[in-house]
């Protein structure tokens, strides 16, 4: 028998990086601003103090720890906490 947290676990195909990288993301033509704390290829964790439905569709954008240019993603909110927004790239 698997505890919630590795259930959680499993159900993630690739690993998250931490980050801290300032994040703006855009609702409904509304800009909103957060810190993206962690990322993965399949989608990150924006702390803010917004929250907004599952389902909703956003747009990302942050600058590449690389190079410095400006990525641009859009995402939907898979999840909302107290600290933050679950997003997975779409």
């Amino acid at each position: 028998m698997f505890s919630i947290k590795e259930r959680s676990r499993e159900k993630r195909s690739n690993d998250r990086t931490k980050c801290e990288r300032g994040t703006e993301f855009v609702v409904d033509n509304l800009p909103y601003y957060g810190q993206m704390k962690n990322v993965s290829i399949e989608g990150a964790f924006i702390e803010t103090n917004e929250t907004f439905p599952a389902g909703q569709v956003i747009q990302l954008k942050f600058n590449s720890y690389k190079d410095g240019a400006e990525i641009t993603l859009r995402g939907e909110v898979i999840r909302n906490g107290r600290k933050g927004i679950g997003v997975r790239f779409i």
